[in-house]
């Protein structure tokens, strides 16, 4: 039998118990945080007032995402039930539209950083930081575009076919005659993106084949290593930044509709389209008109691979289910070429 004293100090330790699980105090929201949930709610909104605009079965009104400002707080969206570890999105809190839970800052493991694949024991998500670099012009619409594209590769990871991607420090960047035709390739699709923006059919598809020439020519001439690299960005990070970019022109669509209250967004986004995003990447990737050869390797391939996205978009093809099931050495390009005919 437990004597008394026993039994008081086994009360105290289940008094401690349910006193540590005491909801968190919490924090007075600053003007960045707001703007931040401010955004995440425009994200939530996109997807639920255009469901299925921007990929078949991407979408965060569902699917969870994790989202937090360092040293502040955690915010996780759409949580899977019995996920541990989490507290009641605090009422007085920016409304996000869909099921929340929250937690206080600061994270030991979540320091700034952006992590996939982050374990939460019911599921894995993309933790993504909201906090836009210093300098950036709208802070808004960075982060609107940034946790959608992030967010997109999470769901890459259990959507799309496994691809293999050398190491970006095998990509020859002083290799002059490469870097030439590589530019030549994006001064082509930026002139072919122009055309169909402006409904000329008959061009932009006489500055797709020629794109196809060009990209046939400098791969002949290239390593293995060199083709699966740009094979599998293109299809990876290609592909998420037509994502972001579609999700601009799907909100912009949303504000000259009257469709939503997101004054932030509205500010930047009304007049936006994917053409004009990414003639404006094409052109921010030259100086003097070269590419310099940081953007040699990877920077450039994001707006590669979205423009052909954009160009299969308009002549009719349907590629996003072929896209994330491509076979092995079947590129972005050989769709485009197959559409061309």
């Amino acid at each position: 039998r437990m004597m008394r004293s026993e039994w008081m100090m086994l009360g105290w330790v289940l008094l401690a118990l349910t006193a540590g699980a005491v909801e968190p105090a919490v924090p007075e929201l600053m003007t960045d945080d707001v703007a931040a949930l401010q955004t995440v709610a425009g994200v939530v909104e996109l997807f639920q007032k255009a469901p299925g605009a921007l990929w078949p079965g991407y979408d965060l009104a569902v699917q969870p995402v994790l989202v937090y400002r360092p040293g502040r707080w955690v915010v996780l969206l759409n949580p899977p039930p019995e996920t541990a570890g989490f507290n009641d999105y605090p009422a007085d809190w920016p409304p996000l539209g869909v099921p929340v839970r929250w937690r206080p800052g600061p994270d030991p493991g979540l320091v700034g950083q952006l992590v996939f694949d982050h374990d939460l024991g019911t599921c894995r998500v993309a933790a993504i930081p909201l906090d836009p670099p210093p300098g950036v012009e709208s802070p808004a619409v960075y982060l609107f575009q940034f946790v959608i594209h992030e967010a997109f590769h999470q769901f890459q990871r259990t959507t799309f076919r496994d691809v293999e991607i050398p190491t970006e420090e095998k990509y020859p960047i002083l290799d002059s005659e490469n870097a030439a035709q590589a530019a030549l390739e994006m001064f082509i699709l930026r002139d072919a993106v122009r055309a169909a923006a402006h409904g000329d059919a008959a061009a932009a598809r006489e500055m797709a084949a020629m794109f196809i020439a060009v990209r046939r020519y400098r791969w002949a001439g290239v390593s293995e290593a060199l083709r699966r690299f740009e094979r599998g960005k293109e299809i990876t990070e290609g592909s998420a930044r037509y994502v972001e970019f579609l999700a601009a022109d799907r909100m912009g669509v949303l504000c000259r509709a009257g469709a939503t209250v997101n004054s932030a967004l509205c500010a930047e986004l009304a007049t936006q389209s994917v053409a004009a995003s990414l003639v404006e990447d094409f052109t921010t990737r030259f100086r003097d008109s070269a590419l310099g050869p940081g953007d040699v390797a990877r920077n450039r391939i994001y707006p590669v691979g979205a423009a052909i996205g954009y160009l299969l978009d308009f002549l009719g093809a349907d590629w996003k289910s072929t896209t994330a099931a491509l076979p092995e050495a079947a590129t972005l390009a050989d769709l485009l070429t197959e559409r061309l005919g």
